[in-house]
């Protein structure tokens, strides 16, 4: 760049000479004693030049950074340091001096290969300083991780970098570590790690933070794996949080409260749940009829019996997010207060029956009162019901039909004449992206057709059959099948006709206008009071049949003014 010699010293000048160089010398990092510090070794030494100084030290603060210290990500932005010296200014001054423009496509070139080839290597020297780092810090480490995580970065005593008494604290750190994987988090609470620091037994302070007795914190040893813990940022501790909360036995904790069961542990449905329920995950995660049981139950009984109650106490400033979901504030989320509730709440819902015997009724549920809020919706509206597909189609012998649904009612008829929950895709239908067919033998309902709707205009409208099921979700026989195979060829060639124009209108007015009666607004008690009896195959044997019996039977009414009241204190 002949141009650069009527600039001067540009400082840019330097700072690209120095990314040129450094990219073509051999960088390494060496450790000092008792320190996580990368110190950059560069062959040859460039001790006098301050460019290279200066890049050199940011080299060191990167790689430090990125190997031990998970929450601050040290940027090495090659482009923001020639930035810093000037770059622009020094191809604007270049070009008024007569640069030639080959000449800096040329230069940009090599700069761009030389950052590269800088960059490249300082994120290899980071990965080669963790792990010296850990192979002379944690030699007990057996799969060694490749980035750093906050309990590495705990681990490593980060924090404690270059103190006489770091050797050990790494290895008491490293002892809890190994028999209590499972709380890292809980772990690296300053005043438990401070704890351990110290030497003072860890046993007692778990068993009180967490509120475990000794047999449960047991459990907890050897729960998961180092690899995982030292992978991963979260810990068992809100699991257990949830598992005391809900009262759950020990018997029936993860490999039922046996110690160094990691597998058992991990394939658990509590791992990984950060909500705190009002039923224990393990009712209603891998069923989803009983998950949505217990929302219908939440919606359309708790929150207007919680409210309710707010207003006969004069408590009208009950936590909102209370009233919406349920849910207990961080601060009370492991109270003795919260505990009470849920136990009052476990007593009048699910009794004292298993996860077998509650999802059998949530199935019972699902199917005969799943249309429920399908019903009151069409109640409230001023255009109840969807158009139809087309007309009723018969067969040639006249023994099988298919006839459109095309309202709530119809899809309740359908489901309890059938036994199976196809009241369950009421908003599908109102939406206009399904129709429900009833395919009778002789009069009487065989099996249903899902048909899924694409498209918003009538050229464009298309279908597609979804499920088709007999009685009980079970697969139809031979005979269905081939009459829904002579339906489906009449309708696209045309013989039985489709009525298009009606539904793109249907579909495209609902995606503009929506239906706008739904609300997440609390329902009033009379709506509880009302509903309440379509619950009881859901509820224990032996309810009561209407909500406020229920209410003071089980000691929910006053399990609700308590947490009320507690809700309702200032903090």
């Amino acid at each position: 760049m002949p141009a650069f010699a009527k600039l001067g010293n540009h400082p840019a000048i330097g700072a690209l000479a120095t990314i040129s160089a450094l990219a073509k010398t051999a960088i390494t990092t060496k450790r000092s004693l008792n320190r996580v510090e990368a110190r950059v070794i560069v062959k040859p030494r460039p001790d006098v030049d301050a460019h290279a100084m200066h890049l050199v030290r940011d080299m060191e603060a990167a790689i430090t950074a990125n190997a031990c210290r998970a929450r601050t990500t040290a940027s090495f932005d090659l482009g923001a340091w020639l930035d810093h010296y000037g770059y622009i200014e020094l191809l604007a001054q270049a070009i008024e001096a007569g640069a030639n423009e080959a000449a800096l496509k040329g230069m940009a070139e090599l700069i761009s290969e030389s950052i590269t080839s800088l960059s490249l290597q300082v994120r290899h020297l980071t990965d080669m300083h963790l792990d010296r780092l850990l192979r002379r810090d944690a030699p007990q480490i057996e799969t060694r991780p490749t980035s750093p995580s906050a309990t590495i970065e705990w681990l490593l005593a980060v924090d404690r970098s270059g103190d006489p008494e770091r050797p050990i604290l790494l290895t008491r750190r490293w002892q809890a570590l190994r028999i209590y994987a499972a709380l890292s988090t809980v772990l690296r609470e300053e005043s438990i790690t401070a704890a351990i620091d110290d030497g003072v037994p860890l046993n007692p302070l778990l068993m009180n933070r967490l509120g475990v007795s000794t047999a449960e914190l047991k459990a907890l040893r050897g729960a998961r794996s180092l690899t995982t813990a030292l992978q991963t940022g979260s810990d068992f501790g809100a699991m257990i949080t949830e598992l005391k909360a809900h009262g759950v036995p020990l018997t029936e904790w993860p490999a039922r409260g046996e110690p160094d069961q990691p597998t058992a542990w991990s394939l658990s449905p509590w791992v990984g749940h950060q909500r705190n329920t009002i039923i224990r995950v393990d009712y209603v995660s891998a069923n989803q009829h009983a998950s949505d049981a217990i929302s219908a139950l939440a919606e359309d009984i708790l929150r207007p019996l919680i409210a309710n109650r707010a207003v006969l106490a004069k408590r009208n400033m009950v936590a909102y997010a209370f009233l919406q979901s349920l849910e207990f504030p961080t601060g009370l989320r492991n109270s003795q207060d919260r505990r009470a509730f849920l136990a009052v709440i476990n007593k009048a819902i699910i009794g004292s029956r298993g996860i077998k015997a509650f999802h059998e009724a949530a199935e019972l549920w699902h199917r005969r009162v799943a249309t429920l809020s399908a019903v009151r919706h069409e109640c409230r509206t001023d255009r109840p019901g969807w158009p139809s597909i087309c007309l009723p189609w018969q067969c040639q012998e006249g023994i099988h039909e298919i006839v459109p649904i095309t309202t709530a009612a119809g899809l309740v008829e359908e489901g309890n004449r059938l036994d199976h929950c196809v009241g369950g895709y009421y908003p599908e239908c109102r939406s206009g992206t399904v129709q429900i067919l009833s395919l009778k033998r002789e009069g009487t309902q065989a099996a249903t057709i899902e048909l899924k709707l694409s498209g918003t205009s009538a050229d464009t409208l298309s279908f597609q059959v979804g499920q088709f099921k007999a009685r009980r979700n079970e697969r139809p026989d031979d005979e269905l099948h081939d009459v829904l195979r002579a339906f489906l060829r009449d309708v696209n060639s045309g013989k039985h006709p489709i009525f298009r124009t009606q539904l793109a209108a249907h579909r495209k007015r609902m995606e503009r206008e929506g239906d706008y009666l739904w609300s997440s607004s609390v329902l009033p008690i009379p709506h509880a009071r009302e509903v309440f009896p379509f619950y009881l195959p859901l509820l224990p044997r032996g309810t009561p049949e209407n909500l406020d019996a229920w209410s003071e039977q089980t000691g929910l009414a006053a399990a609700i003014d308590r947490a009320v009241a507690v809700l309702s204190s200032p903090a």
